[in-house]
Formats: structure tokens, sequence, C-alpha cells
């Protein structure tokens, strides 16, 4: 699982089955929880923001339908494997980010421990087809990941097909995680969707509720959104 660089005070993971994990709010102190959110460009006001309302179960920007200030993609190398990563920033330092693993082509009879566990591109007639590529949502109090295997045929008549989702994972910051659930609400379509939801609560129950993230496969690819 890929997750954020946090201390194991800080790192709360769990799947569909798990029962609820909590983290004690004085742990979002720790030097390591300011490095994730820098490392996803909050600067240091930003920090302090986020900090002083996660402190005091106060809802950020990022969960509360705001618009964000500015939104970065880049590419990025993660453990061999390589992402597109969004990420929405937004006024109180708060953030949304997505990674999207991109497919590696993999040659006819090459097989390494690295191609069996990467996302795969291939085509099946007119269909372009991706296989257990790793999908990552995060803000900066909750996360998760899950595998999919999806297809789709380009074009103004095209559609997507997301065919099975898969390894889900969820982790909390400083609260409560529970209640994950992956489904796919629509095989096929323009667009096939699957949804992973999870509840979150902070420390007192002062902030929560169940934040969904939905996986849009069309005519023209995959897209993640919150």
């Amino acid at each position: 699982m890929i997750a954020p660089v946090l201390a194991s005070a800080l790192l709360i993971s769990g799947a569909v089955s798990s029962t609820a994990s909590t983290a004690q709010i004085d742990s979002i102190e720790d030097v390591e929880f300011r490095q994730y959110l820098s490392e996803a460009g909050v600067d240091e006001a930003g920090i302090d923001s986020v900090l002083t309302k996660l402190r005091q179960g106060e809802g950020l920007d990022s969960s509360s339908g705001a618009a964000p200030t500015h939104t970065n993609v880049t590419v990025e190398v993660e453990d061999g494997l390589t992402f597109e990563v969004t990420t929405d920033h937004f006024a109180d330092g708060s953030f949304n980010r997505s990674k999207m693993e991109l497919p590696q082509e993999v040659a006819p009879g090459a097989v390494s421990a690295m191609s069996i566990t990467q996302c795969r591109n291939s085509t099946s007639g007119s269909y372009i087809v991706r296989t257990n590529c790793l999908i990552e949502w995060d803000n900066p109090y909750l996360g998760l990941n899950f595998r999919a295997n999806y297809r789709y045929l380009p074009g103004p008549a095209g559609s997507g097909t997301i065919n099975d989702v898969y390894n889900y994972n969820f982790w909390a910051v400083a609260g409560v995680a529970t209640g994950g659930s992956l489904t796919i609400p629509v095989t096929t379509g323009n667009p096939a969707r699957a949804t992973a939801t999870v509840t979150y609560a902070s420390v007192g129950g002062v902030t929560g509720g169940q934040d969904a993230v939905s996986l849009h496969v069309d005519q023209s690819g995959a897209r993640l959104f919150n």
C-alpha cells in the first residue's frame, strides 16, 4: 500500500472489514505529519491553519465544497510505480490529492515481479485495456486506495467498463476511519463508475461524515472524483 509518510502513531489503516481505528489528537503535532503536509505542497501558514482546525475539530475547505485556489498536475515515481498526481489546494491550506497509476508497456513474454504488480496496458479489439492499476486519494486527515481493472472504447460513440475493483485500504489521521465500502454502481456506461466510501470522525466527533471517491471511466479514459 502506498500511503502518506507518517509516524506509526499517525497512520491508521484498515480495510473494508476492519473495525474503527483511532489516533490521539496530540499526534498531529508530530514533525512527520508536518512533513506529510509539506510534501503535498502546503506552505507553513497552511500547515498551521490545518493543524489548528484539526485540533479544534473544525471542517476543512477541502471537504466543504469550496473551490480550490489552484491545482497542480505532476508525474511522480513511487516504489517503482509511475503516477499522474493531481492536487487541488484550498485557501485554508487543505488539499485533495488523487494519484492514478500510469500503465507500463510490457513486452510479450517478459515476466518480472514488477510487471506482475504494476498497472498494465493492452488492447482487445478496439478497446484500450488497463489491468491492476493503483488508484489513490488523500486529504490532510483521510486517505484510501484500491486497484482496478477497466477498459474503454475511444471516440464519440465510445464508453467505459470497470471489470473489477479490489485491494481496498483506508486510513485516518488524528481521528476514526471505519465502515469502508468499494462497489461498482455502473459497470458499463459513459461513464462507468466505481465508488469507494469511508466514514470519518475527528477526536470528539466534532468533524466527520462520509467521504466518497469515484473512479469514472468513459471514452477518454479514467479520472478520479471526490
